[in-house]
C-alpha cells in the first residue's frame, strides 16, 4: 500500500510505494479500539503536519492568527454571591456596610422577633393563663421554628410573663398614681375612690384594641396570686402598675369590716376577676357583631362598675359554721 512522503519540489505530499503502515491501536487491540487512533485519523494528522512546515495550507507570511477572547469572569460588585451588585450611575464602586449598619439591622429583627413573641404570649396567657399556655405555642403563633426562641429572648417562662406585663406597666401606673394620690385625700371609709383608682386606667387601657384586652385579663390574673416564685421581674413589674400600693390601701379600708383573713381574701380575689373580666368583656364586644345589649358610655360605665365592686367588697359578713 503507498504511503506518503513530502515532495521538496513542489511542498506537497505525494504517494509513493511501500509497505502497509501498521495500524498500533489495531495491533494492540485487535479490533480498532473506540479510545485508539485509526489509519485514518494517522494519516489526517500527517497531512495537517506536513502543510504546517512546508507551506500548503497552513499558516502564510503576513497572516495574522485569530486571536481567542477569554471571556472575563464576573467580578463581584458587592452585591450577593454569584450576582454582580447595582452600578453606581458615575461608574463608583459601590460603599460597603458598615459595621454600625449591619448591627442595626440585626438589631431591628431581633426586636421585631421579640415584639412578635410578646404578642403572641399576651394572647395565648389572655385565653389559657400565665402559667398554662404552651410556650410552643406561643412560638408557632409567633411564626418561629425555633423552639428555643423564647429561651433566647426572655430566659425563661417568669421573663416572657415580666416583658408582657411591662407593655402597659407605664400607662396603668402612671394614671393609678395620679388617683390613688386623690384617694388618699378621701375619709378612711371611703373604698369607692381606691377602687376607681383601679378601674378607670384598665377601662382605658383596654380600649387600646386587643393588646389592652388581653393585657386587662393576664394583670388581673398575676395580682391574684403570689408572684414571690416568679421572680424579681415579674414583681417589679407589677409593682410598676401600682397594684402593690393600691390593694394594700383597700385593706386597710376594709379593716373596720373586722373579716377573717380567708374571708377578706376570698372576697378581694372574686372582685378582682369580676373587674378585670367586665371590663375585658366590654372591649371585646366592642370588635363583634352588635347584639341586642347596648353598651354602656365610658363614663356610666366605669361609675356603675365602682358602685358593684363598693358592694361586693362591703356586703355584710355571713355567719360562721
Amino acid at each position: 500500500m503507498p504511503r506518503d512522503r513530502p515532495d521538496p519540489r513542489r511542498g506537497r505530499l505525494r504517494a509513493v510505494p511501500g509497505p502497509p503502515l501498521r495500524d498500533p491501536g489495531r495491533d494492540r487491540y485487535g479490533p480498532r479500539h473506540r479510545g485508539s487512533p485509526g489509519r485514518h485519523e494517522h494519516h489526517a494528522r500527517g497531512d495537517r503536519r506536513a502543510r504546517g512546515r512546508h507551506g500548503g495550507s497552513g499558516h502564510q507570511p503576513g497572516h495574522q492568527p485569530r486571536r481567542r477572547h477569554h471571556r472575563r469572569a464576573a467580578q463581584p460588585r458587592g452585591g450577593p454571591r454569584g450576582r454582580p451588585g447595582r452600578r453606581d450611575p458615575h461608574g463608583r464602586p459601590p460603599r460597603p456596610d458598615r459595621p454600625e449598619d449591619l448591627s442595626r439591622r440585626v438589631e431591628s429583627a431581633a426586636t421585631d422577633t421579640r415584639q412578635r413573641l410578646v404578642d403572641a404570649a399576651l394572647q395565648a396567657f389572655a385565653e389559657h393563663g400565665v402559667h398554662n399556655a404552651s410556650l410552643l405555642e406561643i412560638t408557632r403563633r409567633a411564626g418561629q421554628r425555633n423552639r428555643g426562641a423564647v429561651h433566647y429572648h426572655f430566659g425563661s417562662r417568669a421573663g416572657m410573663i415580666a416583658a408582657v406585663l411591662e407593655a402597659y406597666a407605664d400607662e396603668v401606673g402612671r394614671r393609678g398614681v395620679e388617683l390613688l394620690a386623690a384617694a388618699r385625700e378621701r375619709p378612711d371609709d371611703d373604698i369607692a375612690s381606691v377602687i376607681e383608682a383601679l378601674v378607670r386606667p384598665l377601662v382605658e387601657v383596654s380600649e387600646m384594641g386587643w393588646r389592652g384586652r388581653c393585657y386587662v385579663v393576664v394583670l388581673g390574673e398575676v395580682i391574684q396570686q403570689d408572684i414571690t416564685p416568679l421572680g424579681p421581674a415579674v414583681q417589679e413589674a407589677v409593682a410598676r402598675t401600682g397594684g402593690y400600693d393600691l390593694f394594700a390601701l383597700m385593706r386597710e379600708r376594709l379593716r373596720p369590716m373586722a373579716m377573717d383573713v380567708d374571708l377578706e381574701g376570698e372576697r378581694l380575689a372574686v372582685f378582682t376577676d369580676c373587674i378585670m373580666h367586665a371590663i375585658a368583656d366590654r372591649a371585646r364586644a366592642a370588635e363583634l357583631p352588635p347584639t341586642g345589649r347596648t353598651p354602656l358610655p365610658t363614663e356610666r360605665f366605669i361609675a356603675n362598675l365602682v358602685s358593684m365592686g363598693t358592694a361586693m367588697l362591703t356586703a355584710p359578713a355571713p355567719p360562721v359554721g
